[in-house]
């Protein structure tokens, strides 16, 4: 989507978090790599902050 980035998401109990990195952080990911992302379901900031703390709440 953007020149020099690439997405890493999650599954929550929420939904599908993502989020944009650079490059630079490839290395620090050791997840699969898909060819394409899963579709947008038009979340936003907050929303993905609400999906990530759901994992929190199953410990």
């Amino acid at each position: 989507m953007f020149n020099g980035d690439f997405i890493a998401g999650i599954n929550t109990p929420e939904g599908i978090a993502t989020y944009h990195f650079k490059l630079e952080f490839w290395n620090l990911f050791q997840i699969p790599e898909i060819e394409k992302a899963p579709s947008y379901d038009n979340y936003d900031n907050a929303t993905v902050l609400k999906r990530i703390y759901s994992l929190s709440k199953k410990i």
